[in-house]
């Protein structure tokens, strides 16, 4: 069985106590990519003070313009694009 490209680059739903919390990790990987030129999966979990794995470092992104922060169900989510695989 083959898994779909589309689900490899998705990256699980990381959830947050409050609008500014998923803000200002929205933030922190903007900034990122305007002094690195991108921020992978793993520096997303880290700024969320969450655990990473290795895989994590191979995934990200260049551009954030499009995420966003919803609210569901009593909780604050980043709405993240798909990540790209990251040389």
């Amino acid at each position: 069985m083959t898994i779909p490209t589309s689900m490899l680059n998705k990256v699980p739903d990381i959830t947050f106590k409050s609008g500014p919390d998923a803000e200002a990790v929205l933030e922190e990987l903007k900034t990122y990519i305007k002094v690195y030129g991108r921020a992978t999966v793993a520096e997303y979990r880290m700024f969320a003070n969450l655990p990473v794995i290795f895989a994590d470092y191979k995934r990200g992104w260049t551009d954030l313009e499009e995420a966003r922060i919803i609210y569901s169900k009593g909780e604050f989510m980043l709405d993240m694009p798909l990540a790209e695989k990251i040389l």
